[in-house]
């Protein structure tokens, strides 16, 4: 599984987000994609989506020209927003929910055979770390970190062999989002796993490239490679701080 960014030009109103930048995101493995609030790590995973076409290139999956197309990605990519659309007073328990994703995302006719859909939901809500109790819940009941472990499970659920995650880990307490963390880590032995984040060392264990965007300025390579003081000085300026030899980003969102 890869997805090549050839030669791509994105802008975002009159902001450049990246320009004549060419990229290969390989597979299985776990890439990071990190940079300030407003770096435009969305607006890459929009045109990656398709949801957006980029002012110049092209962006092919498996070598396969996917530019500004959302119907090629069927059944490839499950994506995971940064903020959801979704009413939280839905009359929809945890499970119907699912149910209901599951569907939505399924090619027509619309038809599962139930014991293989309650299958995959099943798996997907225990790796999450969902409790079966709540299955029954209504959405409306759950707090912040379950629902965002619940959109998580909805996006593992679509069994995909590339999985785009934006800022998966917040709404999750430091616990939770070290778990969260290492699940992520083991899915990527099997998937190509795209995650932005504010908390990049978090993933670290587990990166196999990251890319770190920021004022139009695009590095991509091996961790040990961009995750220097002089690369993130050019991207997070003021926000970079040093304590006893270590590198720390202070960054909000």
């Amino acid at each position: 599984m890869e997805i090549l960014l050839e030669n791509l030009t994105i802008t975002r109103g009159e902001k450049k987000i990246v320009e004549n930048f060419t990229a290969k995101f390989n597979g299985p493995g776990l890439i990071q994609v990190i940079g300030p609030n407003g770096a435009g790590k969305t607006t890459l995973f929009h045109a990656i989506l398709g949801l957006l076409k980029p002012n110049k290139g092209r962006i092919l999956i498996d070598e396969e020209d996917v530019t500004g197309s959302t119907q090629k990605l069927k059944g490839k990519v499950a994506y995971l927003p940064q903020r959801f659309e979704i009413p939280r007073n839905l009359p929809l328990t945890v499970f119907e929910f699912m149910e209901c994703c599951m569907r939505l995302n399924s090619k027509w006719p619309r038809v599962i055979r139930r014991e293989i859909s309650h299958d995959r939901i099943i798996r997907a809500l225990k790796l999450v770390g969902l409790e079966e109790e709540i299955w029954d819940s209504g959405i409306s009941k759950l707090s912040g970190g379950q629902f965002q472990r619940l959109m998580i499970a909805r996006t593992l659920m679509l069994e995909t062999p590339i999985i785009i995650l934006d800022e998966p880990l917040s709404n999750i307490d430091p616990e939770g989002r070290k778990t969260m963390a290492d699940l992520f880590g083991e899915i990527s032995n099997g998937r190509l796993l795209i995650i932005s984040s504010h908390d990049p060392m978090l993933l670290m264990p587990y990166t196999s490239k990251i890319l770190v965007l920021g004022g139009g300025q695009a590095y991509y390579g091996a961790p040990e490679e961009v995750v220097t003081k002089g690369v993130l000085n050019k991207i997070y300026g003021e926000c970079l701080i040093e304590v006893k030899d270590h590198i720390h980003i202070v960054d909000w969102h």
